[in-house]
Formats: C-alpha cells, structure tokens, sequence
C-alpha cells in the first residue's frame, strides 16, 4: 500500500499537481508516548 501511495504522489508531483498530491496523505496524528519516552525527547 504505501508503494502504491509513493507512485501516486510521484506522478501527482511530476505532473505538477502538487495540491492533489498533499491531499493524497493520510492525516498525520500524534502517537501516544510513555512519559519516560517523552522525558528523552524533550531534554
């Protein structure tokens, strides 16, 4: 699936398409992180 995804978003992209091609990923949301995790990323 997300070699089909890469293919579509090239050809949008080498089209000139560069609007239709943003709009083809997935919505992006935060993944959960154990505070010990967060504690490392944030120092």
């Amino acid at each position: 699936m997300r070699a089909a995804l890469a293919a579509e978003v090239r050809a949008l992209v080498r089209s000139g398409e560069m609007g239709r091609a943003g709009a083809s990923f997935p919505d992006e949301r935060p993944c959960p992180l154990p505070d010990e995790v967060l504690g490392h990323l944030r120092a």
